[in-house]
């Protein structure tokens, strides 16, 4: 079983998103995982920039905590625009071909 935490977050400006940014690449660094992560700083849809998460840990608990992370990172004026989001889910990709199930999902 694998601990999955997806994210688009978008902000209002660069430097708010790289803030952000380099404090959850610093906060995952080291933490076991699991098949390809990526953290990447990208354009939302209306070329907004924002944040694009995809990582599999190999323990709920850092899965948790990265979330947790962010939410208490992210405030103030680092705060995700609306339309963000965050979701954690439990994969099987690594013993089955068992579809996903969102256990928990942040908006904003």
């Amino acid at each position: 079983m694998t601990f999955c935490a997806q994210a688009m977050l978008i902000f209002s400006n660069a430097a708010r998103r790289d803030a952000v940014l380099a404090d959850a690449e610093a906060f995952i660094t080291g933490r076991p995982r699991w098949g390809t992560s990526s953290v990447q700083a990208v354009l939302s849809k209306l070329d907004e920039p924002a944040i694009l998460l995809n990582l599999r840990f190999t323990i709920r608990t850092d899965q948790e905590a990265l979330l947790a992370r962010v939410q208490t990172f992210a405030t103030g004026v680092r705060t995700p625009e609306p339309g963000s989001w965050f979701r954690l889910h439990d994969c099987a990709h690594d013993e089955s071909d068992q579809p996903c199930a969102v256990a928990s999902e942040v908006t904003w």
